[in-house]
């Protein structure tokens, strides 16, 4: 008995330990996988007027990413990066500010200086894209939250006219 009473304590660490970290590499997955599905939305839609909206619609309906109720979906962003593929954000567009639109998580946009009418999309032009999600991850185990992003860099697909 006094030996369970003193390895108890360590197993049952490492038990709850496996169980957090396989939530979060779940949670993990699952973020990478809604970050995908709204760059695809987001590259193939251009610069159609309803295109953020129907990316985040995509983010937060058809994946299974704040299904398991561990993470809280904070807001999304949707920035223009330089065209020279080095996935850094352009500072000078959208008078000098850099140009981005900011959704809260129920897609309601929050602010924003880049509408999607004005993205280019054309075969020489086109814009390079940075998209990220904001989550807080809710521990299974232990109270608390860890605040996290999950990015995605991308093209906007040229649009044939």
């Amino acid at each position: 008995m006094v030996e369970f009473v003193l390895i108890a304590p360590l197993f049952f660490a490492i038990v709850f330990a496996i169980a957090e970290g396989g939530m979060m590499l779940y949670i993990y997955n699952s973020s990478q996988h809604a970050a995908s599905r709204g760059a695809l939305i987001l590259a193939a839609e251009g610069n159609a007027f309803n295109t953020d909206t129907d990316a985040i619609t995509e983010m937060r309906t058809h994946t299974d990413f704040g299904g398991s109720g561990l993470i809280t979906i904070t807001e999304y962003d949707i920035y223009l990066l330089k065209a020279d593929g080095s996935n850094k954000r352009d500072t000078t567009g959208c008078g000098g500010t850099g140009c981005f639109q900011r959704y809260s998580a129920t897609g309601a946009q929050l602010a924003g200086n880049w509408p999607t009418t004005t993205r280019q999309t054309t075969s020489a032009n086109a814009d390079y894209v940075e998209l990220d999600i904001h989550y807080d991850y809710h521990y299974f185990v232990t109270p608390g939250a860890l605040s996290l992003t999950t990015q995605r860099f991308f093209r906007l697909e040229p649009q044939s006219s």
